[in-house]
């Protein structure tokens, strides 16, 4: 099969794009569930749980590649937006519900895990402004540009 007919999953350039993506993920969502931990709102923080919510942030950002959720230059500012913001939100939410393995939903700290999800999305629409993401050509990727 030649390149140029190949699914876009299966070049390298879309996995290079979905490894970045991932990797700004993991930090906006890292950043806020560390600052949470050193202010106290959340207990039990070990180098597994911090590598689990590195997972979930990578996790979100395959899946919504995977789905072809994702906005295009050409897409309204807010759209552009919020493509940033909620992946960043829920894997934020997603570790804070699961940080312990599985949380009983009511032992979960829901104002701490608001505040943290909350800075996530600011910290992702920020980061969107101060360093966008290198976006490759989409015909070239597969994923909206």
């Amino acid at each position: 099969m030649s390149d140029a007919l190949a699914p876009a999953y299966a070049r390298l350039p879309y996995w290079r794009e979905i490894l970045d993506r991932a990797g700004r993920n993991a930090v906006q969502t890292l950043i806020p569930v560390l600052v949470a931990a050193q202010i106290g709102s959340v207990t039990g923080l070990d180098p597994v749980n911090v590598l689990w919510v590195a997972f979930a942030a990578a996790l979100v950002t395959v899946l919504k590649a995977l789905s072809g959720l994702s906005a295009g230059a050409a897409d309204a500012l807010y759209w552009r937006l919020a493509d940033r913001a909620i992946p960043a939100a829920a894997a934020t939410l997603l570790s804070f519900v699961t940080l312990d393995g599985v949380s009983v939903v009511s032992s979960v700290d829901w104002q701490a895990a608001g505040v943290a999800t909350v800075a996530a999305a600011l910290g992702a629409i920020a980061q969107a402004y101060v360093s966008p993401a290198v976006v490759t050509r989409k015909n070239e990727v597969g994923l909206a540009a």
